[in-house]
């Protein structure tokens, strides 16, 4: 997976860390020279030394035509809903903002321009979501043509021991892009063993991968 990172911060360099850059391609956007000296001296990452709001970086210096995931992590919240719109006109599938006013927020899913990630709530969030969704997927929202759903595994489903390639969802049925234990998120590769108390957030055009995860 290709994944454009906005904003070079505490946050996002955890995420970098979950993420595995060995294994994914991650592109950083951060301002600040001494952050990004730092960022390429830890990890395996190109870090592009300019602003985020910067059109020159989307039309010129990133391929976005290839990049599979963006995630707007910057300290500001008109900044991060500006990288989402953009990635929205590029077709961007995953597309995950992070916003501290809540009225922001939802602007961003009332106008589609992705997950918003509003980190008051976030907590509360997670818990009532796992709560809801272990007997009913709960809709997320639309991304372009596909909708997203959370799904809790709980003992007793099909999903629940077994690995992801294992289920043998095609991506016609439906795609998990991003699973969550309780202590973090992370994009699940084919050998990821789905647990009870897992949340997967999946991206489908119908619901027939409940089946899968259900059964």
């Amino acid at each position: 997976m290709k994944i454009l990172i906005a904003g070079g911060g505490e946050f996002a360099e955890n995420l970098i860390k979950m993420l595995n850059p060995r294994e994914n391609e991650i592109i950083v956007i951060e301002k600040d020279e001494a952050r990004k000296r730092e960022l390429e001296s830890k990890y395996d990452i190109l870090v592009i030394n300019k602003s985020a709001t910067d059109i020159d970086v989307y039309a010129r210096e990133v391929k976005m035509d290839e990049i599979n995931a963006v995630l707007a992590l910057t300290n500001s919240d008109e900044i991060n809903m500006l990288v989402l719109a953009i990635a929205k006109i590029y077709n961007i599938p995953i597309r995950i903002g992070r916003f501290a006013e809540e009225k922001i927020g939802e602007l961003v899913r009332e106008l589609q321009l992705g997950i918003p990630i509003t980190q008051p709530k976030i907590l509360a969030s997670i818990v009532a979501d796992y709560m809801s969704s272990v007997l009913t997927p709960v809709h997320l929202g639309r991304l372009g043509s596909f909708d997203l759903y959370a799904v809790g595994v709980a003992e007793g489903d099909r999903a629940a021991g077994s690995r992801v390639k294992d289920l043998e969802m095609s991506e016609e049925v439906g795609k998990i892009i991003l699973m969550f234990d309780g202590t973090r998120f992370k994009v699940p590769s084919d050998d990821d063993v789905l647990k009870p108390g897992d949340i997967l957030v999946i991206m489908a055009a119908g619901t027939d991968f409940i089946e899968y995860i259900k059964g």
